[in-house]
């Protein structure tokens, strides 16, 4: 898991994409990246600025959130009815951050 903070949105605490220069700290809350249990349900997906990104809602808050396409689909074998629980952290591809995973060693 990579020791970096995560940007979420102040106002409704969704994950932000990518932050740029023009963000401040009145709007972005930087947080730790620490693993976390959710249950998580399928909403659709979108582009990102140079990817095809999976989107998600929380079901405990319905916050919004993503994951890479590559993440999903290590986890899309395993979703029951568009749902999915399990351990998850963040992660950061170039200059996008990302909800990911935690699985076993055993489960890729």
């Amino acid at each position: 898991m990579q020791k970096i903070e995560i940007p979420f949105d102040r106002r409704d605490g969704r994950l932000y994409r990518y932050v740029g220069a023009w963000y401040t700290s009145e709007v972005v809350e930087w947080r730790p990246n620490v693993v976390f249990e959710s249950t998580i349900r399928y909403a659709g997906y979108a582009r990102g600025r140079s990817s095809v990104i999976i989107q998600f809602h929380h079901v405990d808050g319905e916050i919004l959130t993503h994951m890479s396409l590559m993440d999903f689909d290590r986890i899309v074998g395993r979703m029951e009815l568009g749902f999915y629980t399990g351990k998850f952290h963040y992660k950061k591809v170039g200059d996008s951050y990302f909800m990911t995973p935690v699985l076993d060693q055993k489960d890729g």
